[in-house]
C-alpha cells in the first residue's frame, strides 16, 4: 500500500513542477519583446494565473508596479515597458479573461529611443482589436514633469499629446473606453515620471475602479 502511494505522490510531483516549468516558458514567451528577466517572467506567470478571477486587470508599466494595488483589482507592471513590448501580453489576458482591462501605457513610448509613434499607434490599435469588449479601457498618458531631474526631461511633451490624441480617437470611434488624466498639481512625481505617494494611490484607484467614457 506504502509503494502505490509514494509512487502516486512522485508522479502528482512530477505532474506539478512540469506544469510550472510550462507556465513559466509560456511566461517567457508572452513577454518575449520585452526582453524578459527573471522578475517580469514571475510576474507574468502570476497575471495569468490571477487574470481570470479578478474583477479588473491594469497592464502598464513602472506606475503600475510600483502603485499599491488595489482589493479586488489585478495589477501587472513593467520597469521601462512600451505599448510594443506589452502588447502580447495584453491579448492573452484578454483572452483568458471576460472581465474589465485596463491598459496604462505610453509614457515610455516617448523617450528617444523608442520613439516611434506610427508604431506605438499601431500597437493600440492591436490591442482594442485583440481585447475588444464593452470594458476595455485605455487610459490617457498622464505626463512626465520636464522640469524634475533626473529623468523628467527624459520625455517628449509633444509625443504624449500625439500618444493621448490617438487613444480618444479610439474612444470616440467606440472601440475602447477612456480614462482621462486629471489637472496635476505642481510636483506630482518625485522624480520627474514616477508619481509621489498621494497622486499613485489616486492613480491607482483611477485606473481599477474610477469612471470612463466611451463615444458609442
Amino acid at each position: 500500500m506504502i509503494m502505490p502511494l509514494r509512487k502516486f505522490l512522485n508522479l502528482v510531483g512530477w505532474l506539478v513542477v512540469s506544469l510550472a516549468a510550462l507556465v513559466l516558458a509560456f511566461s517567457a514567451w508572452i513577454i518575449l519583446p520585452f526582453r524578459p528577466g527573471l522578475a517580469e517572467v514571475l510576474t507574468t506567470a502570476e497575471t495569468l494565473l490571477r487574470a481570470p478571477f479578478a474583477a479588473t486587470t491594469v497592464i502598464g508599466d513602472s506606475r503600475i508596479e510600483l502603485a499599491d494595488e488595489p482589493q479586488g483589482a489585478l495589477f501587472a507592471g513593467y520597469p521601462s515597458a512600451t505599448s510594443r513590448d506589452l502588447e502580447r501580453l495584453s491579448g492573452v489576458v484578454c483572452a483568458i479573461s471576460s472581465a474589465r482591462v485596463t491598459i496604462a501605457l505610453g509614457i515610455n513610448d516617448t523617450k528617444p529611443d523608442e520613439l516611434d509613434l506610427a508604431a506605438t499607434r499601431g500597437a493600440f490599435d492591436r490591442i482594442a482589436d485583440q481585447c475588444a469588449r464593452p470594458d476595455l479601457r485605455f487610459a490617457e498618458v498622464w505626463p512626465a514633469e520636464p522640469d524634475v531631474e533626473p529623468a523628467g526631461a527624459n520625455y517628449d511633451i509633444q509625443a504624449v499629446a500625439e500618444i493621448t490624441a490617438h487613444l480618444r480617437e479610439l474612444a470616440a470611434q467606440g472601440r475602447v473606453q477612456l480614462i482621462s488624466a486629471p489637472d496635476l498639481p505642481s510636483g506630482f512625481t518625485h522624480d520627474g515620471v514616477h508619481f509621489v505617494p498621494g497622486v499613485s494611490r489616486d492613480y491607482a484607484r483611477m485606473l481599477a475602479f474610477g469612471s470612463a467614457t466611451r463615444a458609442d
